[in-house]
């Protein structure tokens, strides 16, 4: 496990029981980057033993559940993720947070209340990966049984999110690192902002959107109750 307080924000800890090269397989991945900078083993697997690291948490924490790998992508196995989907339901006092850029497969499970069915939104529907670009149609699907969904739009590279019905949480963020220089429009942001109080949907604003000329003394950082 890994402590992300610091840069990923709005999770306490990751855990990446899935390792390998995202077929997803998006220009801005910095995992992809890092497994290819450090020769990590592109062949995906399954690593069920790293669950067990949960129980070493004391704390009550909120923990992203795959931040180097698309847990719900079509290649990945069902006995994967029925593992992982089981496994975390011993921990009610922890929150966990799963994100995908193919949310129509969330329809085959019913997550508990503590477990947070996210989706990956870009913005932009032709630049990006394979799988960018999701219908607004397939997210509704998706969330259809959930208890708990919310949308991550990071990096944000364009400007067409709706934001879907059944969303309680709205992450924006920037690009970072490789590809610094598509930055979000200000415009871009103030539309997500404007949908999400209208709906009272608590915003959580990365941090280096401050780069995106939005002042960093306005960041919104709210949580969902």
């Amino acid at each position: 496990m890994n402590n992300v307080k610091n840069t990923i924000g709005w999770a306490d800890w990751s855990i990446n029981p899935i390792t390998g090269k995202c077929p997803n397989n998006c220009w801005y991945c910095y995992a992809n980057r890092m497994s290819g900078r450090f020769k990590r083993n592109p062949k995906i697997e399954f690593h069920g033993e790293r669950l067990d690291e949960i129980a070493k948490l004391k704390k009550t924490s909120r923990i992203f559940v795959g931040s180097t790998h698309d847990l719900f992508g079509n290649w990945i196995p069902q006995t994967w993720i029925d593992n992982i989907h089981y496994h975390v339901a011993d921990y009610a006092k922890h929150t966990f947070f799963f994100l995908t850029k193919n949310p129509l497969r969330y329809s085959g499970f019913r997550f508990a209340s503590n477990q947070w069915a996210g989706v990956t939104h870009t913005g932009e529907p032709t630049k990006g990966c394979s799988t960018n670009g999701k219908l607004f149609s397939e997210i509704t699907i998706g969330w259809k049984h959930q208890p708990h969904c919310f949308l991550s739009c990071e990096p944000l590279l364009g400007g067409a999110v709706e934001i879907p019905p059944k969303c309680e949480w709205l992450i924006i963020g920037a690009m970072t690192g490789h590809g610094k220089q598509y930055q979000p429009k200000l415009e871009w942001i103030v539309n997500l902002v404007e949908q999400a109080r209208k709906r009272n949907i608590p915003i959580y604003m990365k941090k280096n959107l401050k780069d995106a000329w939005w002042p960093n003394q306005l960041l919104i950082q709210g949580f969902p109750k």
